[in-house]
């Protein structure tokens, strides 16, 4: 399963989608573009969250994918 920003951001605030998410997550391979970092860490500084903290954390239970033009034309 590939987790974009807003799945990251509704498991982070803990709410009826999160919840769904930690579920999903436990049971399953998932993985994360580099993008989504990217977009994460601007959430985390504009709200007032622990960037590195909640980073790292992604990083520890999703599979982060690199950025590659490879595969498009």
């Amino acid at each position: 399963m590939l987790l974009d920003t807003s799945a990251w951001v509704d498991f982070i605030e803990g709410n009826e989608k999160g919840r769904e998410i930690k579920r999903i997550l436990e049971g399953r391979e998932n993985f994360t573009s580099l993008a989504t970092i990217a977009e994460l860490t601007q959430w985390c500084l504009r709200n007032s969250k622990e960037e590195a903290a909640t980073i790292e954390y992604v990083k520890r239970i999703s599979q982060i994918l690199p950025l590659t033009l490879q595969g498009l034309g």
